[in-house]
């Protein structure tokens, strides 16, 4: 099923936006067409939106109160001239016998046959249907509905819906990238398991330069044949992921530095030092923003439901930023029954270190899942992969396997309390509740599998009050991310009420 959503900017183009968007989440980008997200700059628009219309088996004609009476120039009514876009795209749709479906928005009332020009009349005979701002969910999942029996679509439904790839709208290059942004976070954590646990570290780096490199010549072979292609400065990188690129000058500074670094300071010291270089940090964050690209491009697509390319770099976001705390991060070093040596007299700095490793992770964790979440819908299941994988590199640095199913029942856990969060219409309450919960849960699962296995020697005083803390940075990671209720509602479409 190919959609069209015709309209004028002038009169319902906020409308015709916001259902280009909710269609768009639920057939796909690449089966609705929009001319703002779909023609290039530079490109013949006419033309675009000719072949468009013969391709499409649907065409929308998003009608406001203006759509009728809009003027040119000269005073006249712009649908009365035939070199009128929208007069065009209504002609095409009618002659290739495309199922016209007119949308009133905005109370519009629906032209007369004899008020329309003789090439577009029958469109006055097309029975309508009205989308309200009041009811703008149920309305649009009406129509929806319609398209799915007046034009049975072929794609696979049901639970598995999403496994299937003709429900993935992400690009080829997405694919390609994701890939190697998947072998770039995993050679850093080998990284890093080298510099804990080999003796003799040759070549440390090179398996994560070598990804860097990679990449940055993906994205210059990219840049080169969209040169060729377009012949536009602009349209060189791939839209998204003018991020990426930045990410690998930033890594390619990290990498130049740590030579002249080592020259002055001498070779890296195992250890926190390491983390803490400054040629290393820059590293961490040029993959950082590298490993953004696709949800990027994903956002900028205006796809509202996540597919496996945006999960996949949502995912590798987290563990990125997650590598950085590795030198207090509670499945590396946990300080809940382990003092690493230190007598009993000094219990007091494993408490220390252990909650605030604890309080880091739940900062990290909540913050970038609303950072995701602020931008694009997540499916179900997400917050689960997200945590597993993220665990998954992290417990192999020292071997600590058995917190790879904490972070699954978190992950769990976290998957059912955000679909009741978005089911509500009210969601700003419940967003709050959610990440305050993710946030104790981190915390309060861990140390259960510790008490369960292994005991702790921390006081009730220190396990009750890092929980507290943790929950209370979850709620203060909402007021970052969604400070007030007018902020929220700008993803208002990415929470539809429960029915």
């Amino acid at each position: 099923m190919r959609i069209f959503i015709s309209y004028r900017r002038e009169d319902a183009a906020g409308q015709a936006g916001r259902l280009y968007d909710q269609l768009s989440s639920h057939f796909g980008s690449d089966k609705v067409f929009i001319d703002v997200a779909a023609i290039e700059p530079g490109a013949d628009f006419v033309s675009v939106l000719e072949q468009a219309v013969a391709a499409s088996d649907t065409v929308l004609v998003v009608i406001g109160p203006g759509w009728l009476n809009s003027q040119a120039a000269d005073g006249t009514r712009r649908i009365d001239a035939s070199d009128d876009y929208l007069r065009r795209e209504i002609n095409g749709a009618l002659d290739h016998g495309c199922h016209v479906i007119p949308v009133l928005v905005r109370r519009a009332r629906m032209p007369e046959p004899a008020e329309l020009p003789s090439s577009i009349e029958k469109l006055g005979h097309r029975n309508a249907i009205e989308v309200s701002d009041a009811r703008w969910h149920a309305d649009v999942q009406a129509l929806i509905g319609y398209l799915h029996t007046a034009i049975p679509d072929t794609r696979p439904r049901g639970p598995g819906w999403w496994l299937h790839p003709s429900n993935w709208p992400a690009l080829t290059f997405d694919w390609l990238f994701s890939g190697l942004a998947i072998v770039l976070v995993a050679s850093g954590y080998f990284d890093a398991w080298i510099n804990r646990n080999l003796p003799v570290k040759p070549w440390e780096h090179a398996p994560a330069q070598a990804a860097w490199l990679l990449i940055s010549l993906c994205l210059a072979i990219a840049g080169t044949i969209r040169w060729f292609r377009f012949q536009r400065p602009d349209q060189v990188i791939p839209k998204g992921y003018v991020v990426s690129v930045v990410g690998c000058a930033v890594f390619a500074v990290g990498v130049l530095s740590s030579i002249w670094w080592s020259v002055l300071f001498g070779a890296e010291t195992p250890g926190v030092p390491t983390i803490f270089r400054p040629s290393n940090l820059l590293q961490i964050a040029g993959g950082g923003l590298i490993v953004a690209g696709p949800l990027r491009a994903a956002v900028g697509r205006r796809e509202l439901r996540a597919g496996p390319p945006a999960l996949i770099s949502a995912t590798l976001l987290l563990g990125t930023i997650t590598f950085f705390s590795q030198f207090d991060h509670p499945y590396v070093n946990p300080w809940a029954y382990d003092l690493h040596q230190l007598s009993k007299t000094y219990a007091f700095v494993g408490e220390e270190l252990g909650a605030l490793s604890l309080m880091m992770q739940a900062a990290i964790t909540t913050g970038t899942i609303l950072f995701v979440l602020r931008q694009i819908r997540l499916p179900p299941g997400s917050i689960s992969f997200m945590l597993t994988i993220t665990a998954i590199f992290v417990c192999t640095q020292l071997g600590h396997f058995q917190f790879i199913a904490v972070a699954a029942v978190v992950g769990v856990a976290s998957d059912v309390l955000l679909f009741w969060a978005g089911q509500q219409p009210t969601r700003l309450t419940q967003l709050r509740v959610f990440a305050t919960a993710m946030g104790v849960l981190l915390p309060l699962v861990y140390l259960l599998e510790v008490w369960l296995t292994e005991g702790t020697y921390w006081t009730a005083d220190v396990v009750s009050g890092t929980v507290l803390a943790c929950g209370i940075i979850g709620w203060l990671m909402t007021v970052l991310t969604f400070p007030d209720r007018e902020t929220a509602k700008v993803a208002s479409i990415l929470w539809p009420p429960r029915k």
